[in-house]
């Protein structure tokens, strides 16, 4: 875990190295906001790199869990509810049997769907062992066709990180967000690989750039290939 108070730090110190924002008094909000923007980047590139090689995600690797989802069988599907902090679905399995045989997962689109549960090649299979899932939501459904009955899915996913804010460091020892909820002291609980260092140039590149122009895509591309070489 790195402390807010650090990405503050570097934040400031990387800032007055810009020339264009030199002298520049950024408050306490705003640092919180860029550093939040900053990070949402982060998580997004890192998953788009995870999806060509899944070891990629040790970058985020406090972000992982992995859970087992009871749920309902029901119409032709078993139906669980996605943990409150769910973000985003890396991998799943099904058991059945009392747990004693596993089902693979994947995919299915929506408007594959009636072909997917009729077509003897693809339908939910015990004797394949796989069967499709799809995201409805704060669920996932994991179609059975009624040929089967699911025990429980085993869900391996990024799960959202918590705002970062340093409110007790700002001009009244607190603030609220747009939504009206007070802002909560949180550091990065992200600590792999000088984190710090590539949310803050993150923060510095959104700050510096607008991100409609083409070299910000540019210049964030180098810094995630340059992070996770």
């Amino acid at each position: 875990m790195i402390d807010i108070n650090q990405l503050h730090y570097l934040f400031k110190q990387k800032v007055n190295k810009v020339d264009s924002l030199q002298n520049i008094n950024f408050f306490v909000e705003q640092i919180d906001e860029y550093l939040n923007q900053a990070l949402f980047v982060f998580i997004e590139q890192i998953l788009k790199v995870a999806e060509l090689d899944q070891n990629k995600t040790e970058f985020i690797g406090e972000l992982v869990k992995v859970v087992e989802l009871s749920g309902t069988n029901a119409e032709k599907k078993f139906t669980a509810q996605l943990p409150d902090d769910y973000y985003r679905h890396l991998r799943s399995y099904s058991t059945v049997n009392g747990c004693s045989e596993i089902i693979s997962n994947y995919p299915v689109q929506y408007d594959d769907l009636n072909s997917f549960l009729t077509d003897i090649n693809y339908k939910p299979s015990l004797a394949w062992k796989e069967t499709g899932y799809q995201l409805k939501g704060k669920e996932i459904v994991v179609w059975t066709n009624d040929e089967f009955l699911i025990d429980a899915v085993n869900l391996t996913y990024v799960s959202r990180h918590p705002r970062l804010g340093n409110p007790i460091n700002s001009r009244n020892g607190s603030y609220n967000l747009p939504d009206g909820t007070a802002a909560q002291q949180q550091n990065l609980i992200l600590s792999n690989r000088n984190q710090d260092n590539i949310i803050t140039d993150i923060a510095t590149l959104l700050v510096s750039i607008d991100t409609t122009d083409s070299s910000y895509h540019l210049k964030l591309n180098k810094l995630i290939q340059n992070y996770v070489l």
